[in-house]
């Protein structure tokens, strides 16, 4: 693998910090596959959400809900959540 390739694969990866809205093509589906859990059933969204609480335990309680509120409110904030048109089609409504 290439320097070049180590680098797309870097950004692409910090692509799931949410913070900018990916780059069209690989960048887009991967962070919509990540954000795919949103589109998901309540009850598996619940378990996810349960998960994400397990994992980041060392965030004080309130820390953590407000922190994750706010992840939660920016998404909701944008013009389209996800970028591509297929998850779009499938995901954007159930979210």
């Amino acid at each position: 693998m290439s320097l070049t390739h180590v680098h797309q694969v870097i950004h692409h990866i910090l692509a799931i910090r949410h913070a900018d809205v990916p780059e069209p093509g690989d960048q887009s589906l991967l962070v919509d596959v990540a954000m795919a859990i949103l589109g998901a059933p309540r009850a598996r969204f619940d378990a996810y959400e349960v998960q994400i609480r397990a994992e980041y335990a060392w965030v004080p309680e309130p820390v953590f809900w407000q922190k994750r509120g706010e992840i939660l409110t920016a998404f909701l904030a944008r013009p389209l959540l996800y970028n591509t048109a297929a998850l779009h089609e499938l995901l954007e409504a159930p979210a």
